[in-house]
């Protein structure tokens, strides 16, 4: 039963309404839950295309029926429908009608279904399903798919020559666009460096455009430099006088070295 409702899980890749909203893939359908995403119609009856019997049901919005598939291994796809306007152009005219199918049943707010349609994807090449939007009239179209239990899934899907020229063709784009912010990244001074620039344009005296300025006062707010008023020198030393202990003026000749008590 695990292998079972692992397979089931395994056999839809992708599946959107032909609107382009995300579709559900239910492998666990039962009486009770909705047809629609959008709309509290629920199932009163499944039929034969219960969950136990291998059936998956693709639900989708009422406004948006018709269903765009990836199947991941070979599969059955059913379409319950609801009767045509025009019986002399059948919907699906190239699929194969299920007369041996018992179809779901449901509220009688919502058209009935009149017949069942299959049609069997074993080609890898045709993994990419599609059940069209339903004709004016035709009012209930619901999607069924049965995965082929005994098959292996397909294999990596092969690109066709236009499609690996496209692919190469935005590989190609994807490189240079790397290459070029790249290469922008390199030559980008850093903030260091432009630190630097300024710095030295400020000490040589040149004019700083207002980002420069506001670069330069919030470095200098960073690093302030505190100065001792006491510590400034307020003269030179090249000659200073000493007036010497005891009252005596007496200095030793130029160049000799003395002591002098009780400097201060």
């Amino acid at each position: 039963k695990i292998k079972v409702m692992g397979i089931m899980k395994d056999t839809v890749k992708t599946a959107n309404a032909q609107g382009g909203s995300r579709c559900q893939v239910s492998s666990r359908t039962v009486v009770g839950d909705k047809l629609f995403t959008n709309k509290d119609v629920q199932f009163e009856s499944l039929g034969d295309m219960k969950a136990f019997k291998g059936f998956i049901y693709i639900r989708g919005p009422k406004e948006e029926q018709g269903v765009k598939l990836t199947l991941i291994r070979p599969a059955t796809v059913y379409v319950a429908l609801s009767k045509s306007p025009n019986e002399d152009d059948p919907f699906l005219r190239t699929w194969k009608t299920d007369t041996d199918c018992r179809p779901p049943e449901f509220a009688e707010s919502i058209a009935q279904i009149h017949e069942v349609k299959k049609k069997v994807y074993k080609d890898p090449d045709n993994r990419h399903i599609e059940v069209p939007r339903p004709p004016a009239g035709l009012e209930t179209c619901l999607v069924f798919v049965v995965p082929d239990f005994h098959a292996d899934v397909f294999g990596e899907e092969q690109l066709s020559e236009e499609e690996m020229r496209e692919k190469e063709r935005q590989e190609a784009a994807a490189r240079r666009a790397g290459k070029s912010s790249s290469s922008t990244a390199k030559e980008a001074p850093s903030k260091a460096d432009e630190l630097e620039a300024i710095l030295k344009k400020a000490e040589a005296g040149e004019k700083l455009s207002n980002k420069e300025k506001r670069v330069l006062d919030k470095h200098n707010e960073k690093n302030v430099q505190y100065k001792n008023e006491d510590d400034e020198p307020i003269g030179t030393l090249n000659a200073f006088s000493i007036s010497l202990e005891g009252g005596k003026n007496e200095p030793p000749p130029s160049g000799d070295a003395f002591v002098c008590n009780n400097f201060s």
